[in-house]
């Protein structure tokens, strides 16, 4: 086949097409398939190991220590009394406190960083690119304030979510009428059910937003809003699966 007038006059060749030009990383440039969203997260770990594993291993790693050493604060505070049915509180240690609501505040956080730091590494190797741990903690540092009032934001409306079902269920209890509790359990259900379902959805989505795209987070949820607009069942669908796959492996006593 000649090549085009225009290139031929000017002495231009057109580069050969070559398997780089349709995937330069661990996915094909088209639209996926379902099986690749199955497969492409076990490749984004094989090709970036220092953000999608190294990532999450040190921030479990930070958290887990705190976390531990909050519960042997609290078992060997002397104030506590854990052993007594009601146990007193007055002159709890401060560094018992300070240490548990620091192991709460790194569990959020942890899960935070990690999953933001996956998606720079993942990002990166769609295009064949490496990116190192201190290049991805930076990243997502200089996204850290924005992150963070989306994690809260998240947290309020689930709490706003449960909050009808359990003031039923505190009335029923304290009125001694089960019906009410049986009610405001099902309003919980009914309300953070579908809640945490489109929470689940979008929440990735708009991590991504602004941690590759730079944006605000209202810029954040509505640009969420326009990916997911037609594809939120596909979505839904997919991270069902991809649970139940991990649920499956998981070992179990």
């Amino acid at each position: 086949m000649p090549p085009p007038p225009a290139a031929a006059a000017s002495g231009v060749h057109a580069a050969p097409l070559t398997y780089r030009s349709w995937q330069p990383g661990i996915v094909q440039l088209r639209p996926l398939s379902f099986g690749d969203f199955l497969t492409v997260p076990f490749r984004g770990f094989r090709f970036a190991r220092a953000t999608t594993l190294g990532g999450p291993l040190v921030m479990t790693l930070v958290s887990t220590a705190v976390g531990v050493l909050a519960g042997w604060l609290f078992l060997t505070d002397s104030q506590l009394g854990l052993l007594e049915p009601y146990p007193p509180m007055a002159g709890v240690e401060p560094l018992t406190i300070a240490v548990f609501v620091a192991s709460i505040a790194l569990w959020f956080a942890s899960d935070m960083l990690a999953s933001a730091m996956v998606m720079v590494g993942v990002s990166r190797a769609v295009i064949g690119e490496k990116v190192s741990f201190g290049e991805a903690w930076g990243h997502v540092v200089r996204r850290l304030g924005a992150l963070t009032v989306l994690y809260l934001a998240t947290l309020g409306i689930g709490l706003l979510s449960v909050s009808p079902g359990l003031v039923v269920f505190f009335v029923g209890v304290a009125s001694d009428q089960p019906w009410l509790g049986v009610l405001g359990l099902l309003v919980m259900l009914g309300v953070a059910l579908p809640v945490g379902v489109v929470v689940a959805v979008y929440l990735p989505a708009a991590r991504g937003a602004i941690v590759m795209e730079r944006m605000g987070v209202a810029t954040a949820v509505r640009r969420t809003r326009t990916l997911m607009k037609g594809r939120f069942w596909w979505t839904l669908l997919i991270l069902v699966v991809c649970g139940l796959i991990v649920w499956a492996r998981c070992p179990r006593s």
